[in-house]
């Protein structure tokens, strides 16, 4: 992500688990999974290696198809076997349902439909 030439992710995470210690509320992290980019196992373990120890919640939101990106959806199965490996490693996981798709109309795939009419 952009922000992160100028933060790093050890600043962030420093941030994340100074926040729960105080507050003792639990951080929800959205991951996009995105076939072959960042779904596979070995990314399974980084993120629970990362995430270790701290009170929170991951969102597993499978990237939809859309004409305006390479981007390719992570098969269901792979999506769930990721949920199943951050469990394993003590984090609470969430594979979010996909509305909208079978009609163009879920997340991502909205702004393609109407930046290809420009």
């Amino acid at each position: 992500m952009p922000i992160n030439k100028k933060y790093n992710i050890e600043r962030h995470m420093k941030s994340c688990r100074e926040y729960t210690e105080k507050t003792k509320r639990r951080i929800s992290f959205e991951y996009a999974l995105i076939d072959r980019e960042n779904n596979s196992k070995q990314h399974a373990y980084e993120l629970s290696h990362l995430l270790k120890g701290m009170l929170c919640h991951v969102n597993l939101i499978p990237v939809n198809p859309a004409g305006h990106t390479d981007y390719k959806p992570t098969d269901e199965k792979d999506a769930y076997r990721f949920a199943e490996i951050l469990s394993e490693n003590g984090l609470n996981a969430t594979v979010r349902r996909r509305l909208g798709r079978d009609i163009d109309a879920a997340c991502g795939q909205l702004k393609g439909k109407f930046t290809s009419k420009e």
